[in-house]
């Protein structure tokens, strides 16, 4: 993207803000986003958040006085999903209005016809990654590559020295509790750390069943969980649901699981 004329601030709406979840990278990446447009004399006006269906009069009024529309990828845009569809049909949207409309920081993966053709309608497609620039290639649309927003400010990733942290590991965990129980357990170990990627303040108690939680253990590593005490699993989740979905709550319950798990010699 060319600078522009900074004496020509351009107006324009964001769709798919994900800054609304309990995601420290979500929140991340519309940071960047309104960092780098403000860069390039862009002030986004308007935003969409995730999940909401823009066709409605409010966001299309607010579309339409913007001089361009930015809609933010990331990892919506796959398996022909409702959601996939509703957010690229904003290109076919713009393409009848002739205004420029962007898809930015998008993971791209196995969609139907009608939301390919509702993608060729962006102007300009900039994807996260190589895979996604190869299935989009797949379908004759072009695309440029553009790491994760996530990494635009480096200086989040540098150490004390200034130098990019190079050794080690980082789990960040995951959206399903389950599986941010394995991660957890797998971060103990050298070079390694566990981080969680919710934001702890806004996060609302767990609302899961028992039942529900010991199908998923058991489906993610059946030979292990299988052999758990289901009254252990029911103590430990009681007593995690009393508190809130913080690290150390969460470090707590996995510290829980992880003796019995190696009680029973499974790790």
């Amino acid at each position: 993207m060319e600078k522009m004329n900074k004496s020509r601030i351009l107006t324009a709406t964001l769709v798919n803000d994900t800054s609304v979840l309990n995601h420290y990278g979500c929140k991340l990446v519309v940071k960047n986003i309104f960092k780098v447009t403000s860069k390039y004399s862009i002030n986004i006006i308007h935003t969409v958040s995730v999940g909401k269906n823009w066709e409605n009069d409010t966001d299309k009024i607010n579309i339409l006085r913007s001089d361009l529309v930015l809609v933010n990828g990331e990892g919506t845009i796959h398996h022909s999903k409702r959601r996939a569809l509703i957010l690229t049909k904003v290109a076919t949207f713009c393409k009848e209005l002739k205004k420029p409309c962007f898809l930015i920081n998008c993971v791209y993966q196995e969609n139907n016809n009608t939301i390919n053709e509702h993608v060729r309608k962006f102007m300009k497609i900039y994807a996260r990654e190589s895979l996604t620039q190869q299935e989009l290639e797949k379908i004759g649309i072009k695309s440029i590559i553009v790491p994760d927003m996530t990494f635009y400010d480096q200086s989040l990733f540098k150490s004390n020295n200034n130098t990019l942290f190079t050794k080690g590991k980082i789990y960040s965990g995951s959206t399903y509790l389950y599986i941010s129980n394995l991660m957890y357990l797998n971060s103990q170990k050298k070079y390694t750390t566990f981080v969680t990627i919710s934001n702890n303040k806004d996060i609302k108690p767990l609302k899961m069943t028992i039942k529900n939680i010991v199908k998923k253990l058991i489906r993610i590593q059946p030979i292990v969980f299988k052999k758990i005490n289901p009254v252990f699993i029911k103590k430990r989740i009681l007593l995690f649901n009393e508190g809130r979905y913080s690290t150390s709550n969460l470090e707590t319950l996995i510290s829980l699981i992880g003796r019995d798990l190696r009680e029973l010699k499974t790790l």
